[in-house]
């Protein structure tokens, strides 16, 4: 479960809410930190990204980083690899069927998604999978403000 606490004028914090994942487990997996940082940011942004564009990046990402997106691949699956990223108890509590996920096999809400490059995945999910993706919100941030077009290019400079 995700909390928030807003800094008060006394607060010894100052900027934006702080937010943590609950119990000492999950607080401490930088995958789960970002993730409610990014869903804290996102909630404040006015303006919203295209679909199109987060797709493409976290395709984009996923190839960069040697995740694959189907059976075939060499590579190992992007569910395969969140699951091996987050804490078991906290899979076990938010998203079942990856916890009981046998590696190797595909999960055809997450995998195929990205197969077939729809735009139905949720934002909690878009904003896991680019946690997972990326090592900062400024990052995924200024990579989604480029837009799709972009991308790719960004990615062969690193």
């Amino acid at each position: 479960m995700l909390h928030t606490e807003y800094p008060t004028s006394d607060s010894k914090t100052v900027g934006a809410p702080t937010v943590y994942v609950e119990g000492t487990e999950h607080a401490a997996n930088p995958v789960l930190r970002r993730y409610g940082a990014l869903l804290m940011v996102w909630r404040e942004k006015e303006v919203p990204y295209r679909s199109r564009d987060i797709c493409d990046l976290i395709l984009d990402a996923c190839l960069h980083q040697g995740i694959g997106i189907t059976k075939g691949d060499s590579q190992s699956l992007l569910s395969d690899a969140l699951v091996e990223a987050l804490p078991h108890s906290w899979l076990v509590k938010f998203m079942p069927r990856l916890s009981n996920k046998t590696k190797g096999t595909v999960d055809w809400a997450l995998d195929k998604y990205l197969e077939q490059r729809f735009a139905y995945l949720t934002i909690k999910m878009v904003a896991l999978l680019l946690s997972y993706l990326f090592d900062s919100i400024e990052t995924i941030d200024s990579h989604l403000n480029m837009g799709a077009g972009r991308i790719n290019r960004d990615f062969e400079k690193n």
